[in-house]
């Protein structure tokens, strides 16, 4: 088993537990704690893998590409 293989099947117990607790407690806040204490990760570990956010490269349009041309020259 690779770690990959490893970490996605603990995200995936991570992901079901927190739900079966959220049911439970009717709070998700109880539940990210909860689920934390349980598996040994702090909350924040816990709510980046329930709510995974998605990193994305936004290219400059060529007008943002020209301001920072003109701020380079002012600001060497």
């Amino acid at each position: 088993m690779t770690v990959a293989d490893f970490k996605k099947e603990r995200d995936e117990k991570i992901k079901s537990r927190y739900e079966e607790v959220k049911k439970i407690t009717g709070r998700g806040s109880k539940a990210l704690s909860v689920t934390a204490t349980e598996f040994g990760l702090s909350t924040h570990a816990i709510d980046k893998i329930i709510y995974p956010r998605t990193k994305t490269k936004t290219v400059p349009n060529e007008e943002e590409v020209e301001i920072n041309n003109i701020n380079d020259k002012h600001n060497p």
